[in-house]
């Protein structure tokens, strides 16, 4: 029994070993108390230390106050609860992404695996993305005529203010429920943008990117309109 013990501690601490060693992300072993027991490469090196000289030292040795203070609350959560917390803070000007995992070996739960991804590329890109999306949307709203995005199965995912004045819809009844066909007043003209909707996503050079044609608003006016389409990039709308 002994012996079956000794090599399931053996299999046990290679098994730390091997998982902290992985390149990439921050991982490191940790104590009720916030000692640190073992940590990987990257955890040395974002801290400026050797691995052997990180082990034993507190988080209070590494971070700031505030940051040990939330920091603590999450890892008694886990000695609490015996389960994974997850959370993002920010360090030094940087994003990371941190999970807490209990790590329960049978003789009760007496350390965590702490793993940190820096995401900071990844906010900036979600920011820029976010930004570019809002400007979109606001020259969408405000550009003065009628506009409106279908998908590929001709249903109307989005529309402006201007669509919905004209054609007397308000959105949320067109969003995402109504075919564009729908509000097509001749069946010339619906089989005619029918087929042009179809060709299009085979190339979108094999219909003509402006046409003249009929609608009907919601009280039952027939409009004439002229549209102009064009493939939204990388999509089939």
């Amino acid at each position: 029994d002994i012996k079956r013990e000794e090599k399931e501690l053996k299999e046990s601490k290679l098994l730390y070993e091997i998982l902290l060693d992985s390149p990439g992300d921050s991982i490191f072993l940790m104590d009720y108390d916030g000692n640190i027991v073992m940590v990987n490469e990257a955890v040395a090196k974002r801290f400026g230390y050797t691995k052997e000289d990180m082990i034993g030292k507190n988080i209070k040795d590494l971070l700031d106050p505030e940051l040990v203070k939330s920091r603590r609350k999450y890892l008694r959560k886990v000695f609490e609860t015996n389960e994974k917390v997850e959370f993002e803070d920010k360090r030094n000007g940087r994003s990371y992404h941190n999970w807490i995992y209990p790590l329960d070996e049978g003789e009760g739960l007496d350390k965590v695996a702490v793993f940190s991804q820096d995401i900071t590329q990844r906010k900036k890109t979600e920011k820029a993305v976010h930004e570019s999306e809002e400007k979109y949307r606001m020259i969408f709203e405000n550009c003065g005529v009628p506009m409106m995005f279908i998908d590929e199965d001709s249903t109307i995912s989005m529309v402006n203010h201007e669509f919905e004045k004209e054609t007397g819809y308000r959105r949320d009844e067109i969003e995402g429920k109504m075919s564009f066909p729908k509000i097509i007043a001749t069946k010339e003209d619906k089989r005619m943008m029918l087929e042009y909707h179809r060709l299009r996503r085979i190339n979108e050079d094999y219909a003509p990117k402006s046409y003249e044609f009929q609608y009907q608003d919601k009280a039952g006016n027939v409009k004439d309109a002229i549209t102009r389409v064009t493939m939204e990039p990388k999509s089939k709308k």
